[in-house]
């Protein structure tokens, strides 16, 4: 079942109608599983990263054309994730790794 937005899948959970749902974990974790959610659901199963089915992730919006902007975000990034900053600060926020490691060799 395919769901128009995420509170309309939050109620068919709560409300019994489905027993579970494939959604995007950090909307999740801040949305639900850290309000009404909170200690009556949980992550289960493995992390599903397909790109063929949910694209190539997240990404930050900038101005087309801005190359030496997308460069210095990119390297600041590459950087934080190299160091384990990213995790280190994701993990005060996030009950999971929200970045990929390979992705700061690239």
């Amino acid at each position: 079942m395919l769901y128009d937005s995420n509170e309309a899948m939050y109620l068919d959970l709560k409300n019994g109608r489905v027993d579970v749902i494939m959604t995007n974990p950090m909307k999740a974790h801040l949305s639900f599983l850290s309000g009404e959610g909170k200690g009556k659901y949980e992550f289960i199963g493995p992390e599903v990263n397909e790109p063929k089915f949910f694209g190539p992730g997240v990404g930050v919006g900038l101005r087309k054309g801005n190359d030496e902007l997308r460069d210095k975000i990119s390297a600041a990034i590459r950087k934080l994730i190299r160091e384990g900053k990213l995790k280190e600060y994701a993990l005060k926020i996030f009950p999971f790794q929200i970045h990929d490691d390979a992705w700061a060799e690239e």
